[in-house]
């Protein structure tokens, strides 16, 4: 039996296209927080750090701070800023 449990990360607009992907996969250790999960992000793709600055996150669909400590299996949306017109 794998015990192994996991976080997805969604990216969406200029994250999806630095990354090149829309969504990753991470594995999940008690304590794990939102930031920690950026500096690890960071780390692989220090070219979404300008982007970062002004994301806003999202757990399992509820706006949340970096601060926000995860559980198995959870869903975190980075979402950068919308414009238009």
């Amino acid at each position: 039996m794998n015990n192994t449990s996991t976080i997805t990360i969604r990216l969406f607009a200029t994250l999806r296209e630095i990354v090149g992907q829309d969504q990753l996969t991470f594995l999940w250790h008690d304590g794990l927080t939102i930031a920690e999960l950026k500096q690890t992000l960071l780390q692989t793709y220090p070219e979404l750090e300008p982007q970062f600055k002004a994301i806003m996150m999202a757990r399992n669909c509820s706006y949340c701070k970096e601060a926000q400590v995860l559980q198995p299996d959870d869903e975190i949306a980075f979402i950068p800023p919308v414009s238009g017109g």
